[in-house]
């Protein structure tokens, strides 16, 4: 449903709204990637910062993107990976793609169609 109501805003860019859903992800997901990477103390880490980020607007936000930036980076020092939240959010994306009225016609063009 918040993929729906974000893209109904019409003001943000698709990669925003996929951030701003797989924020939304982390904050729910038990991520096993996390913590078999980790631990489950950084999973519930993991968790909390997600839903902080949530609560200062996310994507949403100048504020919000600010952290979302600070947070990547420091994923990126702890190696983190949330990839278990990834994949959900692939899943929702194409669980969106096939309830769009014009799939596939809207990714395929009759072009491409023909050179597959």
């Amino acid at each position: 449903m918040m993929l729906k109501k974000l893209k109904n805003m019409k003001t943000l860019h698709f990669n925003d709204i996929l951030v701003q859903t797989l924020l939304y992800l982390m904050t729910v997901n038990e991520d096993t990637n996390i913590v078999a990477r980790n631990n489950l103390e950084t999973l519930e880490w993991v968790r909390r910062y997600a839903n902080q980020i949530l609560i200062s607007g996310g994507m949403l936000t100048k504020e919000g993107m600010k952290v979302v930036y600070e947070m990547d980076r420091e994923f990126i020092r702890r190696n983190i990976s949330p990839g278990g939240s990834a994949d959900l959010l692939a899943v929702t994306v194409m669980f969106d793609l096939l309830l769009q009225d014009d799939f596939p016609e809207k990714l395929v063009t009759k072009e491409i169609f023909e050179a597959l």
